[in-house]
């Protein structure tokens, strides 16, 4: 590094040669790790929206329906059923809601999940922790599920005078508690075949 000064002190000219590091070399990494930011980044917004668009496409439906014909249907979806205090019209109502807050936590939870933390190689802490807080949450509405789904076939197929309900009604209900009993069914049998493994 040199200074030179001329003697009127109007010209300063600084010049530095430095050879110690190479500009080039600190722009290209710098370029790389730019690059590899923005895949990151770009391969973490799709994943996020096909994990969403898949929960929006699975669990939307059911409980949108659900909520429709439990605020809509007059023929019979508040008919007492006995003794028991919860009636077709409840048993749909809470199905839907409560998939509405699972659906919004998931939602939520979504935006703030790092697809790139799920490398196990990489960030195990992360990994176990969420999969610890997903299994917890799991199990819980599972078990929820199954005893409300039950509560729900009781109600429908034994307690109800079901020659009340208009078609769509009866076909509605018939099929979504089939398939929501199908699929609990199964989430005991592969959750017990996971634990023989």
């Amino acid at each position: 590094m040199s200074i030179i000064i001329d003697k009127n002190f109007t010209d300063l000219t600084l010049d530095i040669e430095n050879n110690d590091t190479d500009t080039t070399d600190i722009t290209d990494e710098t370029q790389k790790t730019s690059i590899i930011r923005s895949n990151s980044y770009s391969t973490n917004c799709r994943l996020k929206s096909l994990i969403w668009f898949l929960i929006m496409f699975i669990i939307f439906p059911i409980a949108f329906c659900d909520l429709y014909y439990g605020y809509t249907d007059d023929t019979c979806v508040s008919e007492s059923t006995g003794r028991l205090v919860i009636n077709l019209k409840d048993y749909l109502l809470v199905w839907g809601w409560i998939n509405i807050g699972v659906i919004s936590l998931l939602s939520f939870g979504l935006c703030f999940l790092n697809i790139d933390a799920f490398n196990i190689m990489k960030n195990e802490g992360n990994f176990i922790c969420c999969n610890v807080f997903i299994t917890i949450v799991s199990i819980m509405t599972s078990i929820f599920f199954i005893i409300w789904d039950i509560f729900g076939a009781i109600i429908f197929w034994k307690l109800m005078d079901t020659s009340k309900c208009s078609n769509s009604t009866y076909n509605y209900v018939f099929v979504s508690l089939i398939i929501k009993l199908v699929f609990n069914i199964n989430k005991i049998l592969k959750s017990k075949n996971d634990k023989n493994k």
